[in-house]
């Protein structure tokens, strides 16, 4: 068995950043990959595209998303992801 992999995403949640790449090719990874899964902090006008591939792919219990997350004096809890990409530009 597979041990779980998990991605952590942090940024604002647009276009800019580069989101809409991801609404197109988390499906394609978690279809070729079981053992990944996805954690998406941040929000922004992009979150609604995550959201419905979330519930059009029926990943909803692989990609997680977390929310807004504020860098002054609150910590980001996510665990321990084995690849963040954290965009801050």
């Amino acid at each position: 068995m597979c041990r779980v992999v998990t991605i952590a995403v942090v940024s604002r949640l647009a276009y800019r950043k580069g989101i809409d790449l991801l609404v197109e090719v988390i499906p394609e990874i978690c279809a070729r990959h079981p053992n990944i899964r996805w954690l998406i902090g941040g929000d922004g006008p992009k979150r609604e595209a995550l959201e419905q591939m979330r519930y059009e792919h029926e990943l909803e219990s692989r990609v997680l998303m977390l929310g807004v997350f504020r860098a002054m004096g609150h910590p980001l809890r996510i665990g321990r992801p084995h690849i963040c990409y954290e965009l801050c530009v």
